[in-house]
């Protein structure tokens, strides 16, 4: 995406104006030439709506930057810029509606959604569940990612965010029986199938969270504490399973002499996919806690909930694609070349010290020191702190340094991980201290998570047993990509 969106749409609109003033000069125009003019006008129309949203956020962020800023409620009618000049902002009264979009082709429709979507997220998304955070989550997926992604995510958004989707899809939950709210999601989830490659295959009856529930669009917080997803590398899919990249060593460089023939330094280049693996959770009850629970309501923060601390087990510790699931960090570094072993003291003894962690941090080859982190479990994170004494002062103190009041070590960012080990040992093999760059490893999320009714729930002898269900899934992986950009503490 374009660094200045406002400049390229401007570029855009002048091109489009002067292609339609050679028509309209033309003493006569070909069949062709007609519907290329009709279809410019519907184009110019949308490039020029979609020039007035982001010149309304560029005084929205304009008011935001300044001392005591207060977002602007923008009308219709004219607008005035911080540089002075003015233009004409139409407001649309519902960006939900799309039927304008049916005839146009596909980048303006692409352009036009994903301006809608970002409007959508900016102004009518609220909730006590809806973070800062997630709301800079699902404006990243619209604005960092092309074709596919920022596509599926704009369309997921405006066909799941209508007043009547969310509805029916309250309605559903309440009484999964009724056919009027099964029908009608059906029908709106169809219709998104139907420009999108969100749909799972093969699968009847499966439906969209609506995009405020939705994990994969707007984060949630979770019981434990994980911020894999939030410091590392994080990429998003749509309409596939894998996600492919390319992985150098680097680029080397030489000096050469005049007239001499420069040296092969071309480097070496390897693939690494990283695999989106399934994962569900069900929920159940009998029939009568479901008629008498507020199950409609919470539900989905409880799948949720289910989703980021299930995901914060594999992200740590998952063992990779040889065992079907996604590797986690501590998998990752778990080899001799980024191994490091503790320096002293006997078998079961209490040997965690201030040279360890000295030699970590050394051991991280120099490309990756600039940016790389540190994480640990709250125990080690403790044991750290009581290392420093009166005569060994400089060793060590977590220090609440930065300016927003995070925990550093050695002057790098230290993030605590609840599922790292805790054991503090000589001779338990525990991985407890994890060092590297955050570029080194990538979570992958596919975007969009599905809910189906189960409505019978049967015993082992298949009779029913008077309950029903709800079944969650979605997809997600994880795994490194440059070995050497990390190292750990072995005890």
């Amino acid at each position: 995406m374009s660094v200045d969106p406002i400049h390229d749409l401007e570029a855009r609109e002048a091109a489009l104006v002067d292609e339609l003033r050679r028509y309209g000069n033309a003493p006569t125009t070909t069949a062709s030439q007609d519907a290329r003019a009709d279809n410019a006008i519907v184009e110019l129309e949308a490039v020029r709506a979609e020039l007035d949203t982001c010149r309304a956020r560029e005084v929205r962020r304009a008011e935001l930057r300044r001392p005591g800023g207060v977002p602007p409620r923008l009308t219709a009618g004219n607008v005035s810029h911080p540089d002075g000049s003015s233009f004409n902002v139409n407001r649309r009264s519902d960006p939900f509606d799309v039927t304008d979009l049916e005839r146009v082709d596909p980048d303006t429709r692409l352009r036009e959604t994903r301006s809608r979507a970002l409007d959508v997220i900016e102004h009518r998304t609220r909730g006590d569940h809806v973070t800062d955070d997630a709301l800079r989550h699902a404006i990243g997926l619209l604005e960092g990612w092309g074709g596919d992604v920022a596509r599926d995510t704009a369309e997921l958004i405006l066909a799941t965010g209508t007043d009547a989707y969310q509805r029916a899809f309250r309605e559903h939950l309440k009484d999964p029986a009724a056919l009027g709210p099964r029908m009608e999601l059906e029908r709106m989830t169809g219709e998104l199938h139907s420009r999108t490659a969100v749909a799972m295959a093969g699968v009847q009856g499966a439906l969209h969270l609506p995009y405020q529930l939705d994990p994969t669009i707007l984060l949630t917080n979770g019981g434990v504490v994980n911020p894999v997803r939030q410091v590392f590398r994080n990429v998003k899919i749509s309409g596939t399973n894998t996600w492919q990249q390319p992985t150098t060593s680097g680029v080397l460089a030489g000096l050469v002499g005049e007239s001499a023939q420069f040296t092969d330094q071309s480097p070496t280049f390897t693939s690494t996919a990283i695999s989106c693996y399934k994962a569900a959770s069900f929920a159940f009850g009998s029939w009568e806690a479901l008629d008498d629970s507020g199950l409609a309501d919470d539900l989905p923060m409880m799948f949720a909930d289910a989703k980021e601390r299930m995901e914060a087990g594999y992200f740590t510790t998952g063992l990779g694609p040889s065992y079907n699931q996604p590797q986690g960090v501590i998998t990752f570094a778990s080899n001799a070349t980024s191994i490091v072993a503790g320096t002293s003291g006997a078998a079961n003894s209490a040997d965690l010290t201030a040279a360890d962690i000295y030699n970590v941090r050394k051991s991280l080859s120099p490309r990756w020191r600039p940016d790389a982190v540190w994480l640990a479990s709250l125990d080690t994170s403790y044991a750290i702190r009581q290392l420093g004494t009166s005569t060994n002062y400089h060793a060590f103190s977590l220090d609440v340094t930065a300016a927003d009041g995070a925990l550093q070590l050695l002057g790098r960012p230290f993030y605590e991980v609840s599922n790292m080990a805790t054991s503090i040992v000589s001779g338990s093999t525990d991985f407890i201290l994890w060092h590297g760059s955050p570029q080194g490893f990538v979570t992958v999320d596919r975007v969009g998570m599905v809910l189906q009714y189960a409505p019978i729930i049967t015993s082992g002898s298949k009779f029913p047993t008077g309950e029903s269900g709800w079944f969650a899934w979605w997809r997600f992986g994880s795994g490194g990509l440059v070995q050497d950009s990390a190292r750990m503490l072995k005890l």
